[in-house]
């Protein structure tokens, strides 16, 4: 199966190429990457697939298929409803993983009939319109609709505010009501990097008036990916560790003539425009490199184990007696934290809030507020998503990793309601 996955896909006639000057940092680093002549990516879903496959395994988990979200800064739980749709939606084999067949079958329309058919779709749209409708009056304002999508979306949300506000404003009252925002419902596809229109009555023009503004934010997900410190830019550093872990990894002199030549303004670090600048600033050496490949078979304390492990320039550091800096020596060093910011808290934002947003819903309400109306919508989505998160933290507390959720020491001001929920 992996075998005709690698197949299919270089014979794809579906996908755009996407080469030079069209490329952001990760894909024009991507592209100079060591491969072989007749594996080298010439598509923007190419490029994609080996920049998020960050244990270079040739397949993606959830946690490298939703990385980007992780890493803009996006509300987790909405994350992990679309990484656990990502991968019912598009693991066609059903063995855990997505390779790059399937990958590439999740741009055909099949993909959005599967997320219409999820139980929490809306995690999929540009935001959740109760959620932003903060003063309750139906629309939404601009300030209203940037606090949603950046909490859906996370920094590279921002990017789309003021787009979806033009394309789907109709009426041009500079707000969005229920109608306006109904008609704009669609769900962003990480193989693409495009949204899909998620209803048949959705109207398409909407995402035609988007897609400048969608490839934009497909662009700033990988920027705020590969800005560790999220200080909005690149340093030379963090551009080295993303590129230390493609399969097949970088030369040094590749590299550092990739970061040098992105450096429009040479402050020594990428800012945003410079990082989607940087396939037309790149100008590719023919300087010999400094991993020679085949000129050294085994070294001294060289074995399999270190080239797993390190890969690239830093294998031959590595086999080196002394202590010697290696161009991804941060991939060593910051391993263990990098496999825990990938890994998301599932209980993340089960605190004395999300109680008491449950507590308010209950005792205003007569009714469960996740009971469907004739249109198919909850009768209070607000509320249904504050008793969905009530319930997810109650499991924590269960497991442990909440024990003090719904203790005696919550919050009473909010509700006013004695806290007895154990």
């Amino acid at each position: 199966m992996f075998a005709l996955c690698l197949l299919t896909l270089l014979g794809s006639a579906s996908a755009t190429l996407l080469r030079g000057p069209e490329d952001h940092l990760i894909h024009e680093a991507v592209e100079h990457a060591n491969h072989s002549a007749d594996a080298k990516p010439e598509t923007a879903l190419e490029k994609d697939f080996i920049a998020l496959d960050r244990n270079g395994d040739k397949t993606l988990d959830m946690d490298e298929l939703t990385f980007r979200q992780y890493a803009s800064g996006c509300d987790p739980m909405e994350a992990q409803i679309r990484a656990q749709d990502y991968m019912r939606c598009g693991d066609a084999n059903k063995n855990g993983n997505i390779c790059v067949h399937e990958f590439e079958a999740a741009a055909k329309p099949e993909w959005a009939e599967c997320v219409r058919a999820s139980s929490d779709r809306r995690a999929h749209t540009f935001y959740r319109f109760f959620e932003a409708d903060d003063d309750f009056n139906g629309k939404l304002s601009e300030i209203e609709l940037r606090t949603e999508v950046v909490r859906m979306w996370g920094e590279a949300g921002n990017a789309l505010v003021q787009p979806l506000m033009t394309c789907t404003d109709t009426n041009k009252d500079h707000q969005i009501d229920q109608s306006e925002f109904h008609k704009s419902l669609a769900a962003y596809n990480p193989s693409t990097g495009k949204w899909q229109m998620l209803y048949h009555d959705g109207d398409a023009a909407v995402l035609t008036c988007l897609d400048a503004a969608m490839k934009e934010f497909d662009t700033e997900l990988a920027f705020h990916a590969t800005d560790a410190n999220k200080d909005n830019k690149i340093s030379k550093s963090e551009s080295y560790d993303t590129m230390g872990k493609f399969n097949p990894s970088m030369d040094h002199a590749k590299a550092d003539k990739l970061f040098e030549d992105a450096d429009a303004n040479k402050d020594g670090f990428l800012d945003l425009d410079e990082f989607k600048a940087a396939g037309a600033n790149h100008k590719p050496a023919a300087a010999a490199s400094f991993l020679l490949h085949g000129a050294i078979t085994v070294a001294p304390g060289f074995d399999e184990k270190h080239e797993q492990m390190y890969g690239g320039m830093g294998a031959v550091c590595a086999a080196r007696k002394q202590e010697t800096y290696s161009l991804w020596s941060e991939r060593k060093a910051q391993k263990d934290k990098k496999a825990v910011l990938a890994q998301q808290d599932p209980c993340a934002g089960c605190s004395d809030t999300a109680l008491t947003s449950h507590q308010k819903c209950a005792v205003s309400m007569s009714h469960n507020p996740c009971s469907t109306q004739y249109t198919g919508v909850a009768f209070d989505n607000s509320c249904c998503i504050a008793k969905e998160k009530h319930g997810r933290c109650l499991g924590c507390k269960s497991s442990g990793d909440r024990p003090h959720y719904g203790s005696h020491w919550t919050d009473q001001a909010t509700s006013g309601v004695t806290v007895n929920d154990r």
